[in-house]
């Protein structure tokens, strides 16, 4: 379950086409709109649009489209996408999502790919965001002012983020403890 709720949000987000990619050629010299879908490696179904010079996906705009990555593109959204199923969440699936996010991030914060940490916890401080009242709102607080926060170099970004991370691990397992009655 541990890998599961991180591997969902980003499979919710991955599409195994260049369909992305397409309406954005198409948006960029057009101020027309275009209207297509994609599907996610999920399975969920994904609309694709145009809005003057804006590619959107679902909701979401598209900020910097294009990145090369090993296994394809990337599109930077402002925003985490998540199913409507998925986002009531609850808080085991929260706690399970931080300590993923930790898991992945530090290893490549230690081999000196502070970029790496920071997307990782970037996207599962987003997804937090997103799972609403399952996380506390102190902790919410935390990751809000860490997501905002973007002054600095790559690495103080990874600690600032990490630090929000580890507030909302300390705040889930607290919460965790009140419910089942074991709190101090």
């Amino acid at each position: 379950m541990l890998a599961r709720a991180l591997a969902d949000a980003l499979g919710w987000e991955a599409v195994a086409s260049d369909a992305v990619r397409k309406a954005g050629q198409q948006a960029k010299g057009a101020a027309r709109r275009l209207r297509g879908q994609a599907e996610t490696v999920a399975g969920q179904s994904l609309r694709i649009s145009t809005s003057g010079d804006q590619l959107r996906i679902n909701d979401a705009v598209v900020r910097i489209a294009d990145i090369p990555a090993s296994n394809g593109l990337i599109h930077v959204i402002d925003r985490v996408l998540l199913p409507a199923d998925r986002a009531a969440g609850s808080g085991d699936g929260a706690l399970d999502l931080v300590e993923f996010a930790i898991q992945r991030g530090v290893p490549l914060f230690n081999n000196g790919q502070p970029e790496s940490t920071v997307a990782i916890y970037e996207v599962a401080s987003k997804a937090l965001l997103a799972l609403g009242r399952a996380v506390p709102e102190d902790a919410r607080r935390v990751l809000r002012s860490a997501l905002a926060n973007t002054g600095g170099s790559t690495r103080d970004r990874a600690f600032t983020l990490r630090a929000g991370l580890d507030e909302t691990r300390r705040a889930l397992t607290t919460q965790q403890q009140l419910q089942l009655g074991t709190g101090h």
